[in-house]
C-alpha cells in the first residue's frame, strides 16, 4: 500500500482563493494507516492542524476548504434532497388518493429530518457572520497599508517601484478575500431561498391535506320556521266561505319565495 505521506508531506498549502496557508510539516494517521490530520507550519502562527476532509490534494499544491464551505455545501445538499422527497410525496398521493395513510408515515420522517437542520443552519449563519466579519477588518488593514505606503512614496521616503510591489501585493490579497466574500454571501442567499422554499412546500402539503367539505360531504336542506303572514293576507272570520273564495289562489311572489327557502 502507498504511503499517504508521500503525496502531502512538504507540499505548500493554499485556500481556495489562491492566498498560501502554510507548509505540511507532518501527519496523523489512525490505526489503518489512513490520514486523520494534516500538520501545517503557517509561519508566525505556528503549527496548523488541518483535517484531511479539508484538504484537496493535488499534484504541486494542497487546496485548503474552509469548514464553513464544507458544512454549508452538506446542509444545502441533504436539505435539498430531504425537499424533494417531500415534493415527490405530494405528487404520490395525487396520483393515489389510496397511498395517504402510508405517505403520512413517511411524511412525518422528512418533516423530522427539516427540523433537525435547525441547530446546524444556527452554526453555518454564526460561522459565516464571523468570517465576514473578519474579512471585513482585513481589507480596512489592507487599505492602510497601501494609504501608509502611498504617503511615504509622496514624502520620498518609499521608492516608485516599492510603492508599486506593495499596491501589487495588496491588489491579489485583497482580491482574495473580495472573492471569498461574494462566495459566503451567494451561499447565505441560496440558504435562504431553500428556506423558502421549504416553507411554501409545507404550506401547500397542509393545505393538500385538509378535505374540502363542498366535496366530500352531500348538500343537506335547511328547513327554516315560516314567518306569520302579514295582515293583508289573513282569513276573514266574519266571511262566510263561497265556490269563489274557496279556489286556492297563485302563490304570492313572498309565498314561492317562502316555501322555496
Amino acid at each position: 500500500m502507498s504511503n499517504p505521506n508521500a503525496e502531502i508531506i512538504g507540499k505548500p498549502v493554499k485556500d481556495m482563493y489562491g492566498s498560501l496557508v502554510g507548509t505540511t510539516v507532518g501527519t496523523l494517521t489512525d490505526i489503518d494507516g489512513s490520514v486523520h490530520t494534516v500538520g501545517v507550519d503557517c509561519g508566525h502562527s505556528g503549527l496548523m492542524q488541518i483535517p484531511y476532509s479539508q484538504l484537496v490534494v493535488q499534484d504541486n499544491v494542497i487546496i485548503f476548504i474552509p469548514k464553513w464551505r464544507l458544512n454549508s455545501q452538506k446542509m444545502l445538499r441533504e436539505k435539498g434532497m430531504t425537499l424533494r422527497r417531500l415534493g415527490a410525496i405530494i405528487d404520490i398521493v395525487s396520483d393515489n388518493d389510496e397511498m395517504k395513510e402510508d405517505a403520512s408515515l413517511v411524511h412525518a420522517k422528512y418533516r423530522a429530518k427539516l427540523n433537525s437542520f435547525e441547530p446546524m443552519r444556527r452554526e453555518i449563519d454564526a460561522d459565516l457572520n464571523s468570517r465576514l466579519s473578519q474579512l471585513d477588518e482585513q481589507i480596512k488593514a489592507i487599505k492602510i497599508i497601501v494609504f501608509d505606503a502611498r504617503i511615504q512614496s509622496k514624502s520620498g521616503e518609499m521608492a516608485e517601484t516599492a510603492f508599486s510591489t506593495v499596491c501589487e501585493q495588496t491588489k491579489n490579497l485583497e482580491e482574495h478575500m473580495q472573492n471569498e466574500i461574494s462566495e459566503i454571501k451567494r451561499v447565505q442567499q441560496r440558504l435562504d431561498d431553500l428556506d423558502t422554499e421549504v416553507e411554501q412546500t409545507l404550506c401547500a402539503q397542509t393545505s393538500e391535506s385538509v378535505p374540502k367539505a363542498e366535496t366530500t360531504l352531500p348538500k343537506v336542506p335547511t328547513y327554516v320556521a315560516m314567518p306569520e303572514p302579514p295582515e293583508s293576507m289573513a282569513p276573514q272570520q266574519a266571511q262566510t266561505p263561497t265556490a269563489e273564495t274557496q279556489t286556492m289562489p297563485e302563490e304570492s311572489d313572498w309565498m314561492a319565495r317562502m316555501r322555496a327557502q
